[in-house]
């Protein structure tokens, strides 16, 4: 369990899978936990990105391709970009990771950088009949 120092501020990072349905509600979730003071940083095109693995002209939309390559290749990217993070700023070094469950071996580099692992389920209540 990642404990936050006193006077430091609670850092989260947020790894959605790539893909419709997933990154929305995470991104939503991010919000929300922002607007307690909570600082956030959300891994997507525009704030912090990681490659997927797959080159330029690949099918993205093959979901097994896909997962299969993030997780063999995003694992280093995601811990070099944690540790860039927490050397750009000691007192706002990451202090947990949500991550959708799709990509669950973020929680696995979450504890291993010493972040609270905490697991995102994007599904709709409707599935839980």
């Amino acid at each position: 369990m990642a404990v936050i120092a006193k006077g430091k501020r609670p850092h989260v990072l947020a790894v959605p899978f790539p893909a419709q349905g997933h990154v929305t509600p995470l991104m939503k979730l991010s919000r929300l936990i922002a607007n307690h003071g909570i600082k956030t940083r959300k891994i997507r095109k525009r704030t912090a990105s990681i490659p997927d693995g797959l080159p330029p002209d690949d099918d993205r939309n093959d979901a097994f391709k896909l997962t299969e390559s993030l997780r063999s290749t995003m694992a280093a990217s995601l811990t070099d970009l944690i540790n860039k993070i927490n050397s750009s700023n000691s007192d706002e070094k990451v202090s947990c990771i949500v991550a959708d469950l799709t990509v669950g071996w973020v929680l696995e580099v979450a504890e291993r950088m010493g972040a609270e692992p905490v697991g995102f389920v994007p599904t709709s209540a409707a599935s839980l009949q």
